[in-house]
Formats: structure tokens, sequence, C-alpha cells
């Protein structure tokens, strides 16, 4: 088991890594419940205008490195979109840098192709993923079920948005895609990205307890670079604390009946993550959006990909 002690921050971008464990450095990375891509806000006080020059450029690569002395990683991968520069007060400086993750895939991408009668799923991924390449994006997990045997009967034509398209594909089986620093990841509700189960716990870095919500099994850890969308977490049952029905729905129509269940093997898949930093506070930590991992059960619509 890990110890939280001695948090780790650092930056690289331009080529260069930046340790910022002793300045005041404060993000928020939020990585959507949807498949629209992640985004990362992050501010630095305080720095040398050379250091300043060298980070504040538009689509440069960004990498942001968060956690304690014994496990820390990369909770964000992208390119910086916008940065600001500005005061607090008289003396402080501060940089923000607004950072998205194949956000330009999401934007530009397009797939203009006709694929011939007899066609996989797969080979219409694989036209998407040339589209979204020139951005940055590389194949990530793909679902098996993506070649579970079916052909298309037609000749297959695709024009538009690859992200309307993948959108697509990814829901005739069933499942969810999204970027994930810098890759196409597509996962089957019934599955997860490799790595095992997550046990969380008080000893694990679990804050509090995990609570029972219209918007999922929501969760509140210590930052875990580990941690990401579509990984699935262990959460006891007795670790959960279950939501009150809503009376306004009447005795025999409890609220209840559209939360979120409770899952029997304690299994969650994680369809969103919010992080929360700042060197110099008290924000070290992740907020997970849950559900059943099974699959089978109630989702919330804040945690289904709805997005055009």
């Amino acid at each position: 088991m890990a110890d939280n002690y001695l948090r780790v921050c650092r930056l690289t971008t331009g080529g260069k890594t930046y340790t910022l464990d002793d300045m005041q450095v404060d993000f928020i990375v939020r990585q959507k419940r949807v498949s629209t891509p992640a985004i990362a806000e992050i501010r630095l006080l305080n720095l040398a205008d050379t250091t300043k020059n060298a980070i504040c450029r538009q689509n440069q690569s960004v990498i942001l490195e968060a956690g304690y002395q014994d496990h820390y990683g990369a909770i964000f991968k992208g390119t910086i979109k916008q940065g600001n520069r500005g005061k607090v007060n008289g003396t402080d400086t501060y940089v923000d840098l607004f950072c998205g993750d194949g956000d330009q895939a999401y934007i530009k991408g397009q797939v203009i192709k006709t694929l011939p009668k007899g066609s996989t799923r797969q080979d219409v991924v694989n036209e998407c993923l040339k589209a979204f390449a020139p951005y940055g994006i590389s194949k990530g997990f793909m679902s098996a079920k993506l070649n579970d045997g079916f052909k298309y009967p037609q000749a297959v034509p695709l024009f538009g948005l690859a992200r309307d398209i993948m959108r697509k594909v990814a829901g005739d089986i069933g499942a969810d895609w999204s970027f994930n620093s810098g890759r196409l990841n597509v996962v089957h509700k019934t599955e997860a990205l490799p790595g095992g189960d997550i046990v969380l716990n008080s000893q694990t870095g679990m804050i509090g307890r995990a609570t029972q919500t219209f918007n999922g099994i929501i969760v509140r850890t210590f930052i875990n670079p580990a941690m990401y969308k579509d990984r699935v977490v262990r959460i006891d049952e007795a670790s959960i604390d279950r939501a009150a029905p809503d009376p306004s729905f009447g005795y025999e129509n409890p609220n209840g009946a559209k939360l979120p269940s409770i899952a029997a093997d304690g299994r969650y898949r994680v369809y969103g993550v919010d992080r929360t930093g700042s060197t110099r506070g008290n924000e070290w930590f992740d907020t997970l959006y849950c559900a059943a991992a099974s699959g089978d059960s109630f989702l919330p619509k804040a945690l289904m990909d709805f997005q055009q």
C-alpha cells in the first residue's frame, strides 16, 4: 500500500519538465462523463518571465503529473489551447493554462470514405483513427465487440465529423468512446480498461464515505494517477450512504427506483473523474462518478453519452 505523503507536482511542456512542488500551483482536471475531451485549467503563480514565455504557448503539448512521493504520474496529457497572464495583486503574478485532450481532433477530424460491403465496425473505427491522427490521437483500447462477427451487408458511406461516426458505431454495440491522454478508447458497458480493480477504502485513499446520488455513486479520494475514466473500483457496500427517497413522488413511486444500483459485488465502473489540487492549499482530491460495473443496472443520464 502506498503512503499518501509528500505531494508531487510536475509540468512538462516545450520539451522541459518543471518541478512545482515548492511553488503555488492550482489545477482542475475534468475527465468528462461523456465523450467530449477532457480539460485542464492550471494556474501557476510567480514564475520568472523566461519561464512564462517558455510555457505560455498555444498548441504546445502539456503533461501534468501529480500524486505523492511514492506514487505519482500523469493525470493529464494534452495541448495548451490558451495561456493567460495577469496579476493577483500588486506583487503576485499568475499564468493560467487552458488545456484540452484531443479537442482539435474532436472539432476538426472528418471522414470522407465509402467502405465496401463486408466491412466491420473496426474498419469504421480505423477510418476515424486516420482522421484523428493528424491531431495527435492514436489507437488505444478497442472493445472486442467491434469484431464480433458482424459485417455490413452493403457498402458503408462515411461522411462527416469523425466524432459523430464514432458515436454511432460505439452506440451500436452499447459502448462508449473517448480520448484518454491522446489515445482513442472504445469500451463496452461491461468492460473496463486494463489494470485490474482498484480497491477503495480508508486505507487506500478513500475520503469519508461514498454516496448514492442521482448522478451516480460518488466517491472522493486522494489524487491517484492510476484512476481514470473506464477503470473499475471496488467499494464495500457498508461504505456507501444510500440516498433518501423523494417524497414528492409518493410512497408507491419513490425516487429510489431511479437511482443507480448498489452493486452486489462491490464493483463500479468509473464514468468520470474530477481532479482538484493546490500545492499550497488543502485540495488534493479525485472525485469519481461511478455506476455498477455489471452494465445491466440503471445508468443516470449524467453518466450517459447524450451529446449531439
